[in-house]
């Protein structure tokens, strides 16, 4: 549906159109109306570049509360007796793998960066970092991107409301060892130096991670038993 001609150029149309997908799949139910909201999808790729990725960050930063609700809704919202909870299921799927193949998480980084440290990112952008956790089933392919992008960014916890933080925490596996196993290679290769420091500050914040603090990165990484210490990391 989506000419291949680079992620970055996918990325900054797939919300704007997206959106309009998502909330007439939702509402529709039925694959008719569905291939219809596809059209209006294609439609929108017509537009500007520069356009696209001024409404894709708009869209993040101050509708992103549509997003939170179609995402928790598309898994829930299909009666039984129009189409089955798999079938919608399914769709959930297939509409939350297409998000991550467009850099789902990177524009969601950006936007939490862009809002200054000293001010809480809304409740609903949280709750749409969790929120493709509950698609898939473990190990779900949204670990590595939440810690390549999310947990990368600086002084993260200053930035959760603290209403959020226990229900943000509670979504991400910390407790689930091999399965951050599986990812601390990926997650160590795609981030420099300067992410992996804000990741094990992250980390230890919220809790104590071996599998990826004891990864080989290349930081002299300084554990302390206070993560507000001068000596929580050392880049050396």
């Amino acid at each position: 549906m989506v000419k291949s001609d680079g992620a970055r150029r996918g990325s900054t149309f797939v919300f704007p159109g997206l959106a309009r997908v998502w909330g007439k799949l939702v509402s529709a139910h039925t694959p008719g109306q569905f291939a219809i909201s596809a059209v209006d999808f294609e439609t929108s790729t017509a537009r500007s570049p520069a356009n696209l990725s001024r409404d894709s960050h708009r869209f993040l930063s101050l509708d992103h509360c549509t997003h939170h609700h179609t995402f928790k809704s598309s898994t829930n919202y299909f009666p039984a007796n129009r189409r089955s909870a798999y079938q919608g299921h399914q769709a959930c799927i297939a509409i939350t793998s297409y998000l991550l193949e467009r850099n789902f998480y990177t524009l969601i980084s950006q936007v939490i960066r862009q809002t200054p440290t000293q001010s809480k990112i809304s409740p609903s952008l949280i709750s749409l970092v969790t929120a493709p956790l509950a698609t898939f089933p473990s190990p779900s392919p949204c670990i590595s991107p939440i810690f390549t992008h999310i947990f990368t960014i600086p002084l993260l916890p200053n930035r959760i409301p603290l209403d959020s933080l226990s229900r943000f925490i509670t979504h991400i596996p910390f407790s689930d060892r091999y399965v951050l196993e599986q990812y601390s290679a990926l997650i160590t290769s795609s981030t420099t130096t300067e992410d992996k420091v804000h990741l094990v500050a992250n980390l230890q914040t919220y809790v104590y991670c071996p599998s990826l603090l004891e990864t080989r990165w290349p930081l002299s990484v300084n554990v302390s038993p206070f993560p507000c210490s001068p000596s929580f990391v050392e880049v050396g």
